[in-house]
């Protein structure tokens, strides 16, 4: 082997025992072996943690593999996927696994997991100083997290080990394996308070023919219990995760919807591995004001297939524009070159009843102003009650609370009629908010599924999809 010196020898034996790979007899001649198949024992893999700005706590039924003689006698343990790169200088990286000791409590200068607020979960080092706690990044590019005595913290955990990236977790043959519960019976007609992605794991394969998503924007709105603003790579990849998931559960004729900013799903759409196309939504009622850049006057929306969709164009038809009913209807173009068809007479254009074909881009006002006050929903959060506009002026001075970015009805209604079957139709919405989704769902006559993790929002939710009513079916 070339070897320099027997100490050289010595340190590469020594480091393969402390590893694992072989047994050594100490002061015995011929006394090496390859270490036998140690035991393993399965532990918890419950999700993602932010190692940069705290995320939703995200729990799933994952298990890992991992040799028990590497974990410590006693405590109960669980592994968490790091996501983000604010503990780098302690070696943690995005992509890595750590496994934690569940615990309370903390030294300052430990490595923990800490849930802020309930339902804001970090990976940070620990420190209990005068009048507050910091939580400080390993990355000097990232401040502290500062929790004064106004705000909830609790340690979950302390990290005792990491496990590297995914190319190191195969080559120690760690397995990854899923424990999903699925649910035997769709939900179907409820709006369920829980995690998106914890939930739509419990939906059994190919199971909706219509999934609309409006997730947060990752632009710093604020729904009222969670942070909308992260590190895009860990925005993608909690993306990534309720993407898989719906495309698992959209049905093979099925349409799945995605709203957003074209510069927040342009990272999603590459994401998306199935057939895709661009919508528009074209605000006809508003521009989103900019003094220093282009005027926002729209939103993109992903329309996103597996095999030939439902597509049922007669429904969702757009009215024809005065040029062409003052023009071109029901006239025949004479002795113009190129314009026979493949018959060899001449095309004449015939109005349809319907109206025009559908267009990808679709003109629907926003809840803007006075028209937005028409289909808004609100909680007084001093009454603590749910009203509608007509209301408002029974709660004057209150404190009112409404959803920052709710979709108009008719926008909801005319994907939907866009992409439903003729009957027995289930539309999932993975984002309920105040749902306007879920009540025009109902109000074509189809079913629906829908989650959120703000109970203030469930309220509205049910309020409103309470007070519509389910109309004949439109075929």
């Amino acid at each position: 082997l070339k070897l320099a010196s027997v100490s050289t020898i010595h340190f590469h034996i020594s480091k393969l025992k402390e590893g694992g790979y072989l047994g050594k007899t100490e002061n015995k001649a011929r006394a090496i072996s390859v270490a036998s198949k140690e035991p393993m024992v399965k532990i918890p893999l419950l999700g993602v943690i932010a190692a940069g700005e705290p995320i939703e706590a995200i729990r799933q039924n994952e298990f890992i593999a991992f040799p028990k003689a590497k974990l410590p006698s006693n405590g109960n343990l669980y592994a968490l996927r790091v996501v983000g790169s604010s503990m780098i200088d302690e070696n943690i990286n995005d992509g890595d696994v750590v496994l934690v000791k569940q615990q309370d409590v903390a030294e300052n200068g430990e490595r923990v997991v800490a849930l802020i607020d309930n339902h804001e979960a970090t990976l940070k080092k620990f420190y209990k100083e005068m009048g507050h706690i910091r939580l400080q990044p390993a990355n000097k590019t990232f401040e502290p997290i500062i929790i004064r005595k106004d705000r909830d913290i609790k340690i979950q955990g302390v990290v005792i080990d990491v496990i590297k990236n995914e190319e190191e977790l195969q080559a120690e043959k760690i397995t990854i394996t899923k424990e999903v519960r699925k649910e035997r019976k769709l939900p179907l007609n409820k709006i369920i308070l829980g995690d998106v992605v914890q939930e739509l794991r419990k939906l059994p394969d190919e199971s909706c023919d219509v999934v609309i998503i409006d997730p947060p924007y990752n632009i710093g709105k604020d729904f009222g219990n969670n942070i909308d603003k992260r590190e895009l790579g860990e925005y993608v990849e909690w993306c990534k995760s309720w993407i898989n998931e719906s495309i698992r559960i959209l049905k093979p004729n099925g349409t799945m919807f995605i709203y957003g900013f074209s510069e927040i799903l342009a990272y999603l759409s590459v994401e998306i591995p199935i057939n895709k196309r661009w919508l528009i939504w074209h605000y006809t009622n508003k521009n989103v004001a900019s003094l220093n850049f282009w005027q926002r006057s729209h939103e993109a929306i992903i329309c996103a297939w597996k095999d030939k969709p439902v597509f049922n164009r007669d429904e969702v038809r757009e009215p024809y524009t005065d040029g062409f009913l003052n023009g071109a209807a029901g006239k025949i173009r004479k002795g113009t070159p190129g314009r026979f068809s493949s018959s060899g007479l001449e095309t004449v254009y015939k109005a349809h009843d319907g109206g025009a074909l559908p267009r990808d881009v679709i003109k629907v006002p926003a809840l803007a102003g006075g028209a937005g006050m028409i289909e808004r929903w609100f909680l007084c959060k001093t009454c603590d009650s749910v009203c509608e506009p007509r209301q408002l002026k029974n709660h004057d001075g209150h404190e009112i609370m409404k959803h920052p970015t709710q979709k108009p009805f008719e926008l909801s209604k005319k994907l939907i009629k866009s992409a439903m079957p003729k009957k027995d139709g289930v539309v999932l919405v993975p984002f309920v908010g105040t749902g306007s989704e879920c009540a025009a769902a109902k109000e074509l006559g189809q079913s629906y599924i829908g989650f959120e993790i703000n109970p203030d929002y469930v309220r509205l939710a049910e309020k409103m999809v309470g007070d519509k009513k389910s109309v004949a079916k439109l075929f």
